[in-house]
């Protein structure tokens, strides 16, 4: 018999890789509330948001905590899927860069890349590049890759997978997106 505490404590010294996927809402939100866990234990966490230039609500919260670097890469506009701008590619391949050097300093515990999944499924950046840079990291770096549609070999190599599932929701009525529900 074993009990949750000795699951997390092996969890973490090993660093775990989570797919948060799906085309239900609350992918950003889930990996916000691993944010927060992981901020109250006093580790630090580093999240980049892919494709997210806008100031979403949540900009203004992650600063004002502890431990927290945000990285936004991507403009205010969206992104068309089949033909990105050029802005919109150099953005993407910022934040990669950022991931490169957050996932090898031993100051970081947690690393969310906020929708990788779609950056990689609009083709801003290479997968295998993203999987690469995982594979480098320095454990026990726990890393969480959000976004609809990711490739195949993201499915790979994580270690839990999360898919949202939307059953129910205002906006296929009509109800336009909810500050402090949707953004």
């Amino acid at each position: 018999m074993y009990s949750d505490r000795m699951v997390f404590i092996i969890a973490e010294e090993k660093g775990s890789i989570f797919l948060i996927h799906g085309h239900g809402k609350g992918k950003t939100t889930l990996s916000l509330g691993l944010l927060l866990r992981w901020v109250e234990m006093g580790k630090n966490v580093g999240i980049i948001q892919f494709m997210k230039g806008y100031q979403y609500s949540e900009c203004s919260f992650i600063g004002k905590l502890k431990g927290v670097s945000l990285f936004q890469t991507g403009t205010p506009l969206f992104v068309k899927k089949g033909s990105p701008s050029r802005i919109d590619i150099n953005e993407a391949e910022r934040g990669l860069l950022i991931a490169k050097d957050l996932i090898k300093d031993p100051g970081y515990d947690m690393l969310i890349l906020d929708e990788i999944n779609v950056a990689a499924d609009y083709g801003l950046i290479c997968a295998k590049e993203v999987v690469s840079i995982i594979q480098k990291r320095i454990s026990p770096v726990t890393v969480v890759l959000t976004g609809r549609n990711p490739p195949e070999i993201f499915f790979a190599i994580a270690d839990i997978t999360i898919e949202m599932q939307e059953v129910k929701h205002p906006f296929t009525g009509g109800i336009l997106a909810r500050k402090g529900i949707d953004f």
